[in-house]
C-alpha cells in the first residue's frame, strides 16, 4: 500500500457508506501515486499557479482555450470565467503554500494546498476543486480541519480554504476556528489501515 495518501482521498473515504469503504481503500491503493499526465485539469492548474506567482493578469488564462482539445473546451471555459469573476478587483500577492505530512494513527496524509495568496492583508492557503460534482459541506469541513491540524502551529495567523471554482464558492476558516465534524479522524484512520491490510 502507499505509505502516504493525499488528504482529499481520506476526506472522500469518510463520506463513503460503511459497506463501500473497503473497496474505496483498495481502489486508491491500486491507483498508486499521482500521475500528472492523467490530471484532466493539469494545464489550467499549472497556468493559474504560474499567473498568481508572477502577479500577472488572469486574462492570460484565456490563452489555454486556444490549445486544449474540443472535449475540454466547455469545462475549461466555465472554470476560467469563474476564476476571473471571483478574483476581479481583489488585491493579492503570492506566498508559497506549505506541503506537509500529518499522521493520524500512523496513516500518513500529504496536505498540499496548491495556492498561497495574501489577499488584502490576509494570508490564505487554498485547495482548489474543479470537478462538476458538488462539494459536500462535511467534506469541506474535514479538508479544512486537516489543514488546520497540519499547519496551524507554523502558520497560526493564516486562513485555510477550499475553493470550489465551478460553483464560485470559497470556504475558509481561521487557524484557531473550531470546526465540528461527525468523525474521529484517528479512529477513521485506523479503519483505513485495517482495510488496507486486508486482501
Amino acid at each position: 500500500m502507499p505509505d502516504v495518501i493525499v488528504f482529499e482521498r481520506f476526506a472522500d473515504f469518510l463520506e463513503k457508506k460503511d459497506r463501500f469503504k473497503k473497496n474505496y481503500v483498495h481502489k486508491v491503493i491500486s491507483q498508486g501515486v499521482y500521475q500528472p499526465q492523467e490530471d484532466y485539469y493539469l494545464r489550467l492548474r499549472q497556468k493559474l499557479i504560474s499567473l498568481f506567482r508572477k502577479n500577472s493578469s488572469l486574462d492570460e488564462l484565456d490563452e489555454i482555450l486556444k490549445k486544449i482539445t474540443p472535449k475540454k473546451f466547455d469545462n475549461y471555459e466555465t472554470l476560467i470565467d469563474q476564476i476571473q469573476n471571483f478574483m476581479q478587483g481583489k488585491t493579492y500577492t503570492w506566498i508559497t503554500p506549505p506541503r506537509y505530512q500529518i499522521d493520524y494513527s500512523r496513516l500518513e496524509l500529504t496536505v498540499n494546498p496548491e495556492i498561497g495568496l495574501c489577499i488584502e492583508g490576509e494570508d490564505y492557503f487554498i485547495k482548489m476543486y474543479f470537478k462538476k460534482q458538488p462539494l459536500n459541506a462535511t467534506k469541506v469541513k474535514v479538508m479544512i480541519k486537516i489543514m488546520q491540524d497540519t499547519f496551524k502551529e507554523d502558520y497560526p495567523n493564516a486562513r485555510y480554504a477550499v475553493w470550489d471554482i465551478r460553483q464560485n464558492i470559497f470556504y475558509d476558516k481561521k487557524a484557531n476556528e473550531v470546526i465540528k465534524i461527525p468523525y474521529n479522524l484517528k479512529q477513521e484512520a485506523l479503519i483505513w489501515l485495517k482495510y488496507a491490510s486486508e486482501e
